[in-house]
């Protein structure tokens, strides 16, 4: 469904050697490596990957798996999340500090946790418990994954070093969580067309400014990088999986012109797309 708040993927990839090609979206990542060694690359430091290391992303920050050794098989589990994941299941509560460890993480380009921190094995424990609840899907086990969710924000937000941001201020912006969460809810269903960012703000009775400043408040990145970030995950996946002409592309991830199309992919993974289709064809040979 557009609109799910989180997902799961597993994966197995095989060895391989591949350019920096990165990807990112607008959720949040929690990333686990059950086994397998390799280079994490996060657009300007690289993490050699160890068995139980687990990875932190925020909201549209570059990452991708350079380096997939041979020595023994990779399989990786990566838990994305909404950042409204938060107030959604906590309406009592803004709780957006809950996300501070994450975005202090970036801040320092520090993005992996490994068995040496002070509550791993509860940082893992959670994660296995959302493996677990996503597979069995017993009854009430989007309610179990969400609480495990918070269960492991809480975990790592208590051990960081980062003070909580509660004030006053947040508590302004708990009247409007309803409205900032039905513009979400309006861009994952409509983001592959026209969306005008005073539009959503007037549905939201705001100013365009109020509504910018209140959305990146509580999704950690601006309506317009968010709707953009929904655009290029799209326009990667066609590149990687159709042979439609970029023109198509761009057309289909709701891009009113090439040049339009072209600057923001650019922008987001470093590349144009006609540059990131040739490697990727490239990667999908080495594999």
């Amino acid at each position: 469904m557009a609109n799910e708040i989180f997902k799961l993927r597993s994966s197995n990839p095989p060895p391989r050697e591949t350019e920096f090609i990165p990807h990112s979206h607008p959720e949040f990542e929690i990333g686990y490596f059950k086994s397998g060694s390799g280079i994490y690359t996060v657009k300007n430091k690289k993490y050699d990957i160890r068995p139980g290391d687990i990875f932190l992303f925020g909201s549209d920050e570059l990452h991708k798996i350079t380096t997939i050794r041979a020595d023994s098989p990779m399989q990786t589990l990566a838990v994305l999340f909404q950042p409204r994941l938060v107030w959604d299941a906590m309406t009592d509560d803004f709780s957006s500090d809950l996300l501070n460890a994450f975005r202090a993480l970036g801040a320092k380009n520090e993005h992996r946790i490994d068995k040496t921190h002070a509550v791993y094995d509860k940082l893992v424990s959670c994660i296995f418990n959302i493996e677990a609840e996503w597979n069995g899907q017993k009854p009430f086990y989007r309610k179990a994954i969400k609480n495990s969710i918070l269960d492991f924000l809480i975990t790592l937000s208590r051990t960081s070093e980062e003070l909580p941001d509660t004030d006053e201020a947040d508590e302004a912006f708990r009247d409007v969580l309803p409205l900032i969460n039905a513009s979400v809810d309006a861009i994952e269903e409509h983001f592959c067309e026209e969306l005008r960012i005073h539009d959503l703000a007037s549905d939201c009775g705001m100013s365009q400014n109020f509504f910018t400043s209140c959305f990146k408040k509580i999704n950690g990145i601006t309506p317009k990088a968010y709707i953009n970030s929904k655009r290029i995950d799209l326009a990667i996946r066609l590149i990687r999986t159709t042979d439609k002409s970029m023109l198509e592309i761009a057309t289909l991830c709701g891009f009113n012109s090439s040049a339009s199309f072209n600057k923001t992919f650019a922008k987001t993974t470093g590349k144009k797309p006609m540059e990131y289709r040739k490697n990727s064809e490239m990667s999908k040979a080495d594999e």
